[in-house]
């Protein structure tokens, strides 16, 4: 009987160091983690303040080069009113996100979590997708609206050209929506 119970005790005994070991190790983890976070949290608001400084250099400058201007009097003025009041902004904006991006992908590499890591170059992976998506789209909508305007042209105010001057920039979107879904 006595050696069960001494058995029972030493079990207890190592149950408790084991739990003790793997609390002093999570700890020991969780504080030489410590570092890599607070490096990660000052690449983050660094890269902020960079890329905000930039996006918005990069929006003088377009703007003082007279980017907004010539863009707005062109032969595709009136569209590109419809996209942005600025593309000296959206430029600068798209800079911004640029520099932001690059700042977030070092951040999540210093913390050094595998699952984080994937996830970004996961989502840049798909970036592409999303430009191209968006390049279809705006190239439709110019499509489109000159495929419209040549109806109006040829074919007037008959009812026939109001008919194709509505129908085909329909069926151009509709493709382009089939292409950007693909």
């Amino acid at each position: 009987m006595d050696a069960g119970l001494s058995r029972i005790r030493r079990t207890l005994e190592g149950g408790q160091m084991d739990i003790g070991n793997s609390i002093e190790r999570g700890f020991t983890v969780f504080f030489a983690w410590i570092p890599a976070l607070l490096g990660a949290l000052a690449i983050l608001v660094i890269g902020y303040i960079v890329a905000k400084f930039a996006g918005k250099l990069v929006t003088r400058a377009l703007a003082r080069a007279g980017l907004d201007r010539t863009l707005h009097s062109g032969a595709g003025g009136t569209f590109v009113r419809k996209v942005t009041s600025s593309p000296s902004r959206l430029v600068g904006t798209l800079a911004f996100w640029a520099i932001l991006l690059g700042t977030i992908s070092l951040a999540v590499s210093v913390l050094g979590i595998n699952a984080l890591t994937n996830f970004v170059a996961a989502v840049y992976a798909y970036l592409p997708n999303v430009l191209a998506a968006l390049l279809i789209f705006l190239v439709a909508s110019a499509i489109s609206a000159g495929v419209a305007a040549l109806a109006n042209r040829v074919m007037g105010g008959t009812s026939l050209g109001k008919i194709v001057a509505t129908a085909a920039p329909i069926l151009v979107m509709t493709i382009a929506t089939f292409m950007i879904l693909d």
